[in-house]
């Protein structure tokens, strides 16, 4: 596999991460917030340290592939790379 299409799916696993939280968090507190008119304040609000903390996690996910790499077990298939990024951001998340 390219370097670029592991380096999508590994984006793909951190988007995953970042996106669950947020509808689990934002369904309900922007479900009421709709009614006001403040809905996209409010997931603005919830989304922001997922965000900032996606862009960490991508960097994380690229050092652990360039470790695989140089232990000389690169990344061969996709559920890796998406997994890899999944995992990296949740850790990321849990000490947030």
């Amino acid at each position: 596999m390219s370097f670029i299409i592991i380096l999508l799916l590994i984006a793909g696993g951190v988007l995953i991460s970042v996106v669950l939280p947020i509808v689990k968090e934002g369904y309900p507190k922007a479900k009421t917030e709709l009614v006001r008119g403040q809905f996209l304040s409010t997931i603005w609000g919830i989304a922001k340290p997922y965000l900032l903390l996606g862009i960490g996690s991508v960097a994380t996910a690229l050092l652990i592939m360039a470790g695989m790499a140089n232990l000389g077990e690169p990344i061969k298939a996709w559920h890796q790379a998406l997994l890899l990024g999944y995992f990296a951001d949740a850790t990321l998340q849990k000490f947030k």
